[in-house]
């Protein structure tokens, strides 16, 4: 049986160095709101994304963060 799962993958950037602030990933098995894992996924990652942006900001004006989600195998599952 192939198991799959979707990782939230998040990176705090600072927009006038283009220094990487932050850079994280966790398995988004909890997101499940529908059917659609990958937008639950993103829904909560840009919830996250907002919090961390608000976070970093007081130290870094220009700061952004992206969302990325996308699907994996567990390891030693066959292709």
């Amino acid at each position: 049986m192939l198991i799959a799962f979707v990782v939230l993958h998040l990176t705090v950037w600072d927009a006038d160095t283009g220094t990487m602030l932050l850079d994280t990933e966790r398995e988004a098995s909890g997101f499940a709101i529908s059917a659609d894992k990958i937008a639950d996924c993103r829904a909560a990652g840009l919830d996250a994304a907002n919090r961390l942006t608000a976070v970093y900001r007081g130290k870094y004006p220009n700061v952004f963060t992206n969302v990325d989600c996308e699907w994996r195998r567990r390891l030693g599952d066959p292709a």
